[in-house]
């Protein structure tokens, strides 16, 4: 069976962190692939800052040293369940408004791991963090369990929920949090795809804590619009059960149900998260014989890797620097001034059109 891409580029990003710089060729034989895979890998890797290379070989990016901070600048502690992707940029958002202020960012990845967010968080409070950028792991129905996640609510520090909230009327909702409208994403995105004509829309989502928010608007996009699909999900609801990697590893996801779907001729396009899943859908359609868009339009969600695809693929892009740095100056600010009135902030993703999608072939006059 051919290995996930998602799953091979952790691997090979994980070989290269921990030898530093790597020639390709070396990378190959380790991993157990072919030297053009890696060589394709590493071009999109690097694409996205996720590594460097030159000459044959590639290495693990240098981060800048970090400005030595005043006596009195503010330490901000961060929590995030991963600093890969996704949350990369959030952080290294928050790390240089903190820094600007001559300030210091500590970092703690929790890896989805519940149970220890606590401790994560006890540990920065103990090292001096004067607030907390927080985003822990929600459960499966997106953090709104009345008593999920108390321990928070109990924090003499103060603290910014980051793409997290909590339940009307909860003591997390007291809180003030940046998020992303993920659900407005969905919805923009379905609607876009409606306005080309498309009437049967998929939505296939990996198991995420994005996945709730993300179906809302895509069911709320099909009742607004009319559309037909509720038999059109593919999608599984989170598992945090198990540890990031073990996630990774044990992808559960498969195209074959939508892809008998659309041979049919009974779907002609897809909202489709993560970006990694829909590159891997294009090019599964691909080896069948069909064409993107002609005969099927997709739109990722994240905007990680969908610009990177064979087919460069239209995405719904979360802001996700923005929210890093608004967050960052929220808790900056609540900081200042303990008594400002809580802010309740959600920041709306960009859709970004590429080559991906088209009105059906129906409304065209058919495909050559």
């Amino acid at each position: 069976m051919r290995e996930p891409i998602g799953r091979r580029q952790d691997e090979l990003l994980a070989f290269v962190r921990e030898h530093g710089t790597v020639r390709v060729t070396d990378l190959a034989d380790e991993l157990g692939i072919s030297a053009v895979t890696v060589r394709r890998d590493v071009e999109r890797l690097a694409e996205s800052g996720h590594l460097k290379r030159s000459h044959g070989r590639v290495s693990w990016p240098v981060a800048p040293e970090p400005r030595e901070p005043s006596a009195s600048g503010p330490v901000i502690g961060m929590l995030v369940p991963t600093v890969t992707y996704y949350f990369s940029e959030i952080v290294a958002a928050a790390r240089e408004v903190v820094e600007s202020e001559n300030g210091r960012l500590i970092v703690s990845v929790s890896d989805y791991r519940t149970e220890e967010e606590p401790e994560h968080v006890a540990s920065m409070v103990a090292a001096g963090a004067d607030g907390l950028l927080l985003c822990p792991t929600p459960p499966d129905d997106d953090a709104r369990t009345p008593g999920h996640e108390s321990w928070i609510s109990e924090l003499s520090t103060p603290v910014v929920l980051v793409e997290r909230h909590g339940a009307l009327g909860t003591p997390l909702d007291a809180l003030d949090r940046v998020c992303t409208d993920h659900a407005r994403g969905a919805y923009q995105a379905v609607s876009h795809l409606a306005s080309l004509g498309h009437r049967r829309i998929a939505f296939a989502a990996q198991p995420t804590p994005t996945r709730p928010q993300l179906y809302r608007g895509y069911t709320a996009a099909q009742q607004a619009l009319g559309l037909d699909g509720a038999d059109l999900v593919y999608s599984k609801p989170p598992d945090h059960s198990v540890s990031a990697q073990q996630r990774e590893k044990d992808r559960p996801y498969d195209f074959d149900a939508l892809v008998t779907e659309v041979l049919a001729g009974r779907v002609t396009a897809a909202l489709v998260h993560t970006d990694v899943d829909a590159v891997m859908l294009t090019q599964r359609l691909i080896r069948h014989g069909l064409r993107v868009p002609e005969d099927f339009s997709i739109i990722a969600y994240d905007d990680v890797m969908a610009a990177l695809s064979d087919v460069p693929l239209s995405a719904a892009a979360p802001p996700k620097y923005a929210v890093g740095a608004l967050a960052a100056r929220t808790l900056l600010e609540r900081i200042a001034d303990p008594d400002q009135p809580i802010r309740h902030t959600d920041l709306l993703p960009e859709l970004r059109l590429r080559s991906s999608v088209a009105p059906p072939r129906e409304q065209t006059g058919g495909g050559a």
